[in-house]
C-alpha cells in the first residue's frame, strides 16, 4: 500500500468506533475508475470492523479462496442492514498486479483473483452486494 498513513487508519476505524456505521471501507485514489464512479469499491481489503461479527463464522473463513474473504464479509454485512461507511483514501494507492509482478503475471494474477471471487459468490450476487452496500452507505 502507497502512501496510508496512520490519519487514514484512524479515519477508517471512526466510524465504526464512534458506532456511527457496522462497518467501513476504503475507497483508494487509485481504485478502477468504475468503483469511483459508483462511489464503492466492494472488494477494498482495507475494512474495519468488529470481530464479533466475524467470529460465529471463522470455521467457513477456512473454506475461503485467498480473495473470496472481501466478498463474504459483505455478504455478512448486507444481511446485518446496517449503515457502512466508505472512507475515502484519496492519498492511497495499492500498486497493480501488473506493477508488482510484471504484465503476464499480473495478467494472471487478476484472473486467478476473479477467479476466486467467483468461486465464492456468483456474477449475480456481485451486482447484488454493490447494490446493498451502496443503498447502505455513509461517505466518510
Amino acid at each position: 500500500m502507497l502512501g496510508l498513513t496512520a490519519l487514514d487508519v484512524t479515519r477508517l476505524i471512526a466510524p465504526v468506533a464512534e458506532g456511527l456505521a457496522v462497518a467501513s471501507i476504503s475507497l483508494r485514489g487509485n481504485a478502477p475508475k468504475l468503483w469511483r464512479m459508483i462511489g464503492l469499491d466492494y472488494i477494498s481489503g482495507e475494512r474495519a470492523l468488529p470481530f464479533d461479527i466475524v467470529k460465529p463464522h471463522l470455521s467457513s473463513l477456512n473454506h475461503l479462496p485467498r480473495f473470496g474473504f472481501e466478498v463474504f464479509l459483505n455478504r455478512l454485512l448486507i444481511k446485518m442492514k446496517q449503515p457502512v461507511a466508505i472512507v475515502s483514501f484519496q492519498n492511497v494507492a495499492s500498486p497493480s498486479k501488473a506493477a508488482k509482478h510484471g504484465f503476464w503475471r499480473g495478467i494472471r494474477a487478476d484472473a486467478l483473483m476473479i477467479r476466486d471471487i467467483l468461486f465464492t459468490v456468483s456474477p449475480a450476487e456481485i451486482l447484488i452486494q454493490i447494490v446493498a452496500l451502496k443503498r447502505n452507505r455513509l461517505i466518510g
